[in-house]
């Protein structure tokens, strides 16, 4: 008939976040990711206030105890190529003022200052994760901060 109420508790911790549900082979192919997260970083259609996203490097990421690893939901990976195909693309069908975003970073200046990169050919594969936060407090900035090796690779959206 149905599913008990201890079921749909245990599916709805262990969903995709929805905030990245294919996850870029840099190629100009998607693939569905496969971990399970507890993540919760899908936009939300209520009318209560948003909640902030921070917004990790992998250097980062990979110092985080698996627990909570669990908690964060894979974005985006950039490749040097993945830039190269973006702007030959946009020359293509003649935008030569192409200026690069996506929903993380507003500009490829400001993802090379996120990882420390001086140059665009630096990026190998280079993946972002992300999980929404109650709050973002100043603390919470340093412990953050600590875990950075390069750059800063900390960013939150959507904080006052």
């Amino acid at each position: 008939m149905g599913r008990s109420k201890s079921t749909l508790q245990r599916e709805e911790m262990e969903v995709d976040s929805g905030f990245d549900r294919q996850v870029s082979e840099g190629d100009g192919r998607t693939k569905r990711r496969e971990r399970k997260t507890k993540a919760s970083v899908s936009p939300s259609l209520s009318t209560q206030q948003v909640m902030p996203v921070l917004i990790i490097g992998w250097s980062v990421y990979d110092k985080l105890p698996d627990e909570e690893q669990k908690e964060f939901a894979l974005v985006e990976r950039y490749r040097t190529d993945y830039f190269y195909e973006c702007y030959e693309y946009e020359n293509a069908k003649g935008n030569n003022n192409y200026e690069w975003s996506d929903r993380c970073f507003n500009s490829q200046e400001e993802l090379l200052d996120f990882f420390g990169y001086e140059m665009i050919e630096d990026l190998n594969a280079d993946a972002v994760y992300a999980r929404r936060l109650e709050t973002f407090t100043d603390e919470d900035k340093k412990r953050w901060m600590k875990l950075s090796d390069a750059g800063n690779q900390i960013k939150v959206m959507g904080a006052k």
